[in-house]
């Protein structure tokens, strides 16, 4: 068996040839899927009605944070975004 290194973004991928083969397999790829890019993960559509609801009670973003458990700078983040709207 012949080993050859592929260097890709710098990330080392080893393929495994075998003698004889004209289509070897393609390399692997490293990292995250392209349909995951761009997508909030941890603020769901219920984690997101959740501290809506929060902030319409008058709750802090600390607070409303801590209740659906999540950091206080992804309430900031999702009120500027304008994803949640507070309560003046």
């Amino acid at each position: 068996m012949l080993f050859e290194t592929i260097r890709n973004k710098s990330v080392t991928i080893l393929i495994n040839f075998e003698p004889g083969i004209q289509n070897p397999p393609a390399p692997l790829t490293a990292g995250k899927p392209n349909d995951a890019r761009g997508q909030c993960y941890k603020m769901t559509e219920e984690r997101i009605k959740q501290a809506q609801g929060f902030l319409d009670n008058s709750y802090s973003q600390k607070r409303t944070a801590r209740e659906i458990g999540v950091n206080e700078a992804t309430i900031r983040y999702h009120l500027k975004k304008g994803t949640l709207k507070k309560n003046n």
